[in-house]
């Protein structure tokens, strides 16, 4: 919602989230793909999200790649050099075996995930290192 339906309910600022980058692409139909076991448009959605927030892969305190198959997220993963291990893991719900498929509003839940998980962390002593996803 915006701050002034936020201020209109009484939601006090404290709660307020603000995202700060975000991406939609369409990949192309299957059979218009060069190499049919890349994804390219979601690496380059990754990728513009973390640019308009203006963060790297490094500076992300959680990450969570959903897909309904586990090849997009592994996709991602080696088109932003981030390795499949990494110890933030790669989801924050537990992704399709654990939380259902996308008609669950998978998405909002992984930003409200986000952000109890990053208001539980400690204030980073740097206030322009952020501490959420984009």
């Amino acid at each position: 919602m915006s701050v002034a339906t936020a201020q209109i309910l009484g939601i006090p600022q404290e709660k307020w989230v603000f995202l700060h980058g975000h991406a939609d692409l369409r990949e192309r139909d299957l059979m218009d793909r060069e190499d049919l076991s890349r994804s390219p448009s979601s690496v380059t959605a990754a990728r513009h999200a973390l640019e308009v927030a203006d963060v790297s892969v490094d500076d992300l305190a959680t990450i969570d790649l959903y897909s309904c198959f586990p090849i997009p997220v592994f996709n991602i993963c080696g088109g932003l050099g981030l390795d499949p291990a990494d110890p933030r893991g790669l989801t924050l719900t537990g992704g399709l075996p654990f939380f259902g498929s996308a008609g669950n509003n998978y998405s909002m839940h992984a930003i409200a995930e986000t952000v109890h998980r990053s208001r539980a962390l400690p204030a980073p002593s740097d206030s322009s290192t952020p501490t959420t996803e984009p």
